[in-house]
C-alpha cells in the first residue's frame, strides 16, 4: 500500500509536526506501507492557486506522486475553525488522480476538540475531489502536551485509534 501523509501547513514552529513523526514511526513499523512524506512548507511555492489543467512544473511532482498513491492522510491543524490556506494550494494542483482515492483527515488543535471542526470543514472539499473520506479520522487534542510525550505514552493515547484507522485504510484501498 502506497501512502503519502501530508504535514498540512507551513507555519514556523508547527506543533502539528510531532504527529507527523508519530505518524511516520508507526507506518515505518508495518510491512505492507510504503510511505512518502509531504511538507506542504517544501512543496507549496506559489502563493497563487495552480489549478489541475495548467501545466506546471510546480504542480508536476505533485501529480507524479498522486498517480503512484494508494491513500492520502492529511495531518490538518485547526486555524481559525478551518484549514490551511497551504494545504488547499497542494490539493488544488490535480483532480483527476484523486478520483477514489481513500483519504484520512488527521485533525489537530491546541484545544481539546482535536481539531473536530477542521475535519467538518475540509470534507466538503475533499468530496468535491471525488475521495473517498475514510470514517476513522484521528484526532489530537492538546498539542503542547502530545509533543512532550515519549512514543510510547504517544501510542498508549492513540494505538487503538491508530489501529481503527488503519484496518478501514486498508479496505478502502482494497
Amino acid at each position: 500500500m502506497n501512502i503519502t501523509l501530508v504535514l498540512g501547513t507551513a507555519r514556523k514552529e508547527r506543533r502539528s509536526e510531532h504527529i507527523t513523526d508519530y505518524l511516520q514511526k508507526k507506518f515505518s513499523e508495518l510491512s505492507d506501507v510504503n510511505l512518502s512524506y509531504v511538507d506542504v512548507a517544501e512543496w507549496v511555492k506559489s502563493p497563487r492557486t495552480i489549478p489541475e489543467w495548467e501545466d506546471s512544473e510546480e504542480s508536476k511532482p505533485w501529480k507524479e506522486l498522486m498517480t503512484k498513491t494508494d491513500a492520502l492522510v492529511l495531518v490538518v491543524p485547526e486555524y481559525n475553525h478551518s484549514y490551511p490556506g497551504e494545504l488547499k494550494l497542494l490539493l488544488d494542483m490535480d483532480f483527476d488522480n484523486y478520483n477514489r482515492m481513500p483519504v484520512v483527515v488527521v485533525g489537530a488543535s491546541s484545544g481539546s476538540h482535536g481539531g473536530m471542526r477542521v475535519i467538518e470543514h475540509i470534507q466538503p472539499v475533499l468530496n468535491n475531489f471525488k475521495m473517498n473520506v475514510v470514517p476513522a479520522s484521528l484526532r489530537f487534542d492538546s498539542l503542547k502536551d502530545f509533543a512532550s510525550m515519549s512514543h510510547d505514552a504517544r501510542d498508549d493515547m492513540q494505538k487503538e485509534r491508530f489501529d481503527k484507522m488503519l484496518a478501514l485504510l486498508r479496505e478502502y484501498v482494497q
